[in-house]
């Protein structure tokens, strides 16, 4: 018995195959403003928070602060300061006797610099 080596390696017929990661480089994507920043949010806090340079996109959910910025600066053709993003979740709403939810969403408050302006009540 002191003469046996079990095998260190499998037989190839039980051997898992092994895949190789292979790492592509892609673009980044850029998404179009109407699929980025879905409309202007024309609330009474909305409309405060304009006399401190800062207004209010809802976006879409799985946008982030940098395609904010590149999407508005783009667009609109402003400078920004700074970008600050508010996830908000669906409440639960009766309906009669069922429960149902609102959906969630995702609103971004873009502060612009100073001297900059965007015309809301003109925006489509």
């Amino acid at each position: 018995m002191k003469d046996y080596n079990p095998p260190t390696t499998l037989p190839q017929k039980w051997a898992p195959e092994i895949k190789t990661a292979v790492s592509v480089k892609t673009a980044p994507l850029s998404a179009s403003f109407k699929r980025v920043v879905k409309y202007p949010l024309t609330s009474e806090k909305a409309a405060n928070l304009q006399k401190f340079n800062q207004y209010v996109f809802l976006v879409e959910k799985s946008a982030n602060k940098k395609m904010i910025r590149q999407e508005i600066q783009k667009h609109y053709n402003v400078k920004i300061k700074g970008v600050n993003i508010i996830k908000q979740s669906g409440k639960i709403k009766r309906f009669g006797n069922r429960l149902g939810r609102r959906p969630a969403f995702k609103k971004a408050i873009v502060t612009l610099m100073p001297g900059e302006k965007i015309n809301i009540s003109t925006v489509k």
